[in-house]
């Protein structure tokens, strides 16, 4: 009996043991379809990788369609600025890039041409006498706003004027005066000071259409007429003559000025350019080449000694003067007032600074008037026409403004 329990008990144990082995079969089984399910999964997310659409066109011109794995494969859309086709023109645009959108610039290009040395030119650009801007690249852009504001507007009365003063219609049509005024640059008159330079032009809106016009400069070094006689007044290129021709003694101020006066005097004189082999070669030269000279005409004079006198005194307040035909020189120092010429010529008189303003308009009247009586003009061409030194450049329109000129000074 107990050898029957015996087998019952192995039987059991048997059946439960390969029952467990079955069920852990199954398992195995069933992890390992599982795995390969797994497996198929991502093989099949590897193959089906994530894809724009086929097209993001929406159809404008001015945005660009964009879809990337950084947009998660989405359409977007960024715009284009400037785009032509907006029917905007946009900041950036003009009317050579988009005729149909953007309108023709309302600009009139100067461009300023130097041939002879092949200069550029840097300084202002001047509308009717006022300074408007600055030139770039030898070219000035002039606006139709910029122009509308100098332009001229009481042109009838300006007819009227002329006419009254010259007996004919001076202006024929509505002709603005434009100017530049600057130095001359990258060439072998680098930093010249050029002269003036002005041109009157027919202007009206219809012009302002991107038009463009070439001015061509004449750059002529030696026949100054206005800013250029600045260039020939040289204090620093003329400490030799002192060393060689006149000599010092510092101790007396008029003294030296006297010498210096006397000396030029004495050594050049006047050449008289009607009676010279060929009125042509009479040209401006600098200091440095008219004082190894013995024949100076006015303006060679007159720039040479006031280039002695600021070498000597480079705070004396000296300027070299035209008036018609000719080139002076005046100085101020010591409450004097003094206009210096060749042969030892010399007017001066004495104005006290502590004189009331009345007292000294009339010296100094007197003593201009005393100048041109002394020259032989007459009094019609009493008239001061300009002042320069090395650094500013004066003119006057009436006698007056001389006289009030040279008070300030």
């Amino acid at each position: 009996m107990k050898g029957v329990y015996i087998l019952v008990l192995v039987l059991i144990i048997v059946s439960c043991t390969q029952q467990n082995a079955n069920q852990i079969t199954a398992n195995v089984i069933a992890e390992e379809h599982l795995i390969e399910e797994i497996k198929e999964v991502s093989i099949k997310q590897v193959i089906e990788k994530p894809k724009c659409p086929e097209s993001c066109n929406d159809k404008k011109k001015c945005t660009k369609d964009i879809c990337s794995e950084k947009t998660n494969y989405e359409c977007t859309y960024k715009e284009i600025m400037p785009c032509c086709g907006n029917d905007i023109c946009d900041e950036g645009e003009t009317y050579e890039i988009c005729p149909s959108e953007c309108s023709l610039p309302k600009e009139y290009l100067f461009k300023f041409v130097e041939k002879k040395f092949d200069c550029d030119f840097e300084g202002e650009f001047i509308l009717n006498n006022i300074s408007i801007g600055k030139l770039k690249n030898n070219n000035y852009l002039l606006t139709l706003e910029e122009y509308s504001k100098y332009k001229l507007v009481n042109l009838t009365d300006i007819k009227i004027e002329m006419k009254e003063w010259y007996g004919f219609n001076y202006f024929d049509s509505n002709r603005d005066e434009y100017c530049i005024n600057g130095t001359f640059q990258n060439c072998d008159y680098d930093n010249w000071r050029a002269d003036l330079y002005c041109w009157n032009f027919e202007h009206n809106e219809s012009y302002f259409n991107g038009s463009e016009e070439q001015i061509n400069i004449t750059f002529k070094p030696n026949w100054p007429y206005s800013y250029a006689m600045m260039n020939f007044i040289t204090p620093n290129e003329v400490g030799w003559y002192f060393d060689e021709k006149i000599r010092l003694k510092g101790e007396d101020y008029q003294e030296d000025i006297d010498k210096i006066h006397k000396m030029m005097s004495a050594k050049l004189y006047l050449l008289d350019s009607i009676s010279s082999e060929s009125k042509t070669k009479e040209y401006w030269t600098l200091p440095t080449e008219s004082l190894s000279k013995m024949q100076l005409d006015c303006e060679d004079w007159a720039t040479s000694f006031i280039s002695l006198m600021k070498n000597f005194d480079p705070e004396i307040k000296c300027f070299n003067v035209g008036v018609p035909w000719h080139l002076t020189t005046f100085c101020k120092y010591d409450e004097k007032y003094v206009f210096f010429d060749q042969n030892n010529f010399m007017i001066k008189t004495y104005v006290r600074d502590d004189y009331p303003y009345s007292k000294k308009y009339d010296k100094v009247r007197n003593w201009v008037e005393t100048f041109f009586d002394s020259f032989g003009y007459p009094s019609y061409l009493w008239i001061v026409e300009s002042a320069f030194d090395e650094k500013n450049y004066y003119e006057f329109e009436h006698r007056k403004d001389f006289i009030k000129w040279a008070i300030e000074q």
